[in-house]
């Protein structure tokens, strides 16, 4: 017996060759073997979009006007090039937040409702306070919101209390 290509016998050890493919059935077992690369790369663009909508929506990134102010010498955003401490003191807004019975602000916990206020009678009517209570204990809430008030009348400082408009 002699091989379609060389004309040559196969050695009596060796299976024969395969026949030769057909072109249609080379593409349609590729097919078959699992999705596209178009596929993939769709599902991973989908993947992180998602991602980036998760994070936003988390605050761990920031998009748009309150992303800081863009590409400034060397490419650098205010807030990342500037410590912590100091970024809060060039901000007009101090963030007020209780998580349950925990008061913080801007991001610091703090004993109690009577250290907040020697805090910001420290800060003063120069910035504006953003109470942010989500997850508040009434209690909690209430004994912050009446220091709020008093600080209101006391030193003239504009708070907002973020209360939905029933």
């Amino acid at each position: 017996m002699k091989d379609n290509k060389n004309n040559i016998p196969p050695e009596g050890h060796q299976p024969p060759p395969p026949p030769p493919e057909d072109h249609k059935h080379r593409h349609e077992k590729r097919r078959r073997r699992g999705p596209r690369l178009g596929t993939i790369i769709l599902l991973l663009l989908v993947l992180a979009v998602a991602a980036v909508v998760v994070l936003w929506q988390n605050g761990l990134i920031h998009i748009g006007k309150e992303a800081g102010q863009g590409a400034g010498e060397g490419g650098t955003s205010v807030a990342s090039s500037v410590p912590e401490s100091t970024a809060s003191e060039e901000s007009t807004v101090v963030e007020i937040k209780i998580d349950k019975e925990k008061i913080f602000l801007d991001g610091k916990e703090l004993a109690n409702a009577e250290e907040l206020k020697s805090k910001i009678t420290e800060i003063g009517d120069k910035k504006t306070y953003d109470f942010v209570h989500d997850t508040a204990i009434k209690a909690t809430y209430d004994e912050v919101k009446a220091v709020l008030s008093e600080l209101e009348r006391a030193l003239s400082i504009k708070v907002d209390y973020n209360e939905a408009s029933e």
